[in-house]
């Protein structure tokens, strides 16, 4: 028992313990280390990260080589899974669905010019919003610019497919707004990265006119 206690690395305390309480010790230890089985161990970051999306880009491409950089983003992203048990300021979009971005990248039918919408842009003293999603029969803007009320601003579908809508520039200052896609699904905007948490468990996203 001391021999096999050397060489599992296990604390002197435990030389005498019987069976009972070392096994309660090694499970203590294989779920603080992540371990999952031999040779296996649960870990995150973008060095595991990386490589399982580009597989993923890989697939995408093969389905549907015309995607732009914009568009392989915009369905990465909107394909996604939150993780239910899990902050969203923490997790970004969720957890990539590959059978669902992929199937998704073989439908996606927009020309090189139109993929690749960004974040809302002010041109002529408007404050242009765009928003990409094929499957959408309706999509409504609410925020700060509207006091989130009842009044939603209705976005239209422009000559490129994609929805738009145009309100007067704002003053400066910081904004908060969202989607509300088929008068039932909030969505975040997938072209702007800067969020903030929306005190419902989910984001909004965040604009900065100065």
């Amino acid at each position: 028992m001391r021999e096999f206690g050397r060489k599992a690395e296990l604390p002197q305390s435990l030389s005498e313990a019987d069976p009972g309480e070392i096994r309660d010790f090694v499970e203590l230890l294989i779920n603080q280390n992540k371990v999952v089985a031999t040779h296996y161990q649960h870990v995150d970051g973008t060095s595991f990260a990386a490589p399982i999306v580009s597989s993923i880009v890989a697939q995408m491409m093969e389905a549907n080589p015309k995607l732009t950089p914009g568009a392989v983003k915009d369905i990465l992203i909107s394909t996604a899974d939150r993780i239910a048990d899990a902050p969203a300021i923490r997790q970004g979009y969720g957890v990539v669905n590959a059978r669902r971005a992929v199937a998704r990248a073989k439908t996606e039918q927009h020309s090189l010019k139109t993929v690749g919408c960004g974040p809302p842009r002010i041109a002529n003293s408007r404050l242009v919003f765009t928003f990409h999603d094929d499957h959408a029969a309706s999509v409504s803007l609410f925020g700060d610019f509207n006091g989130w009320g009842t009044a939603s601003i209705p976005l239209s579908r422009n000559g490129d497919a994609l929805w738009q809508a145009e309100i007067a520039a704002p003053s400066p200052g910081r904004y908060q707004y969202k989607f509300l896609v088929n008068d039932e699904r909030w969505v975040e905007d997938p072209s702007n990265g800067m969020q903030a948490p929306d005190n419902h468990g989910a984001l909004n996203s965040v604009l900065v006119i100065e």
